[in-house]
């Protein structure tokens, strides 16, 4: 006699096993996608710096990029913001690094899967001056929570420029 279908007990074993195979291989992806979601987090932030530069530029006044440690956001505004006396006047934009991305002042935040949540003020990061320099040399620090991954981004004040510096080690 030949069977049709199949058993709830066969249906409900090949589910288990699915269910477990998937539990498995899900912290090895996850792992696996860090080193790229650093490198997003390093373009976004190369591209806010260059729209920074690019505004001081433009506008010929400087601007900086502000940051929020322990979380993701940024954003850029004039220097001059407490100045301005038209409200919408000069070029705002707010931004974030991708999921579960942070900025830091120390790599060891980032093994700790339950990083302390940040926020609070915002901390100017790099000026621009309208002529494209910086007004100092800056280290921006940032990376993955609960992987360890890392990467810091020297901005260089002659030039203005984001070069990668380093990476942080891995758990």
């Amino acid at each position: 006699m030949t069977r049709r279908g199949y058993t709830l007990l066969e249906l409900t074993l090949v589910m288990a096993i699915i269910v477990i195979m998937a539990a498995l291989a899900f912290p090895m992806m996850d792992s696996m996608f860090g080193p790229s979601k650093v490198g997003a987090a390093a373009d976004a932030i190369r591209g806010r710096l260059a729209d920074a530069r690019a505004q001081a530029m433009n506008d010929g006044r400087p601007y900086k990029l502000s940051i929020q440690t322990n979380t993701g956001l940024m954003r850029i505004e004039p220097d001059d913001m407490e100045e301005v006396q038209v409200e919408g006047e000069g070029y705002i934009a707010e931004d974030h690094l991708p999921d579960r991305c942070i900025f830091v002042t120390d790599f060891a935040v980032l093994m700790d899967a339950n990083a302390p949540a940040g926020g609070g003020d915002w901390e100017t990061t790099v000026i621009y001056n309208p002529d494209g320099t910086a007004q100092e040399d800056v280290d921006i620090m940032f990376g993955v929570v609960g992987l360890g991954t890392g990467q810091t981004l020297h901005v260089r004040a002659l030039t203005g420029r984001a070069t990668k510096v380093a990476a942080s080690a891995e758990k």
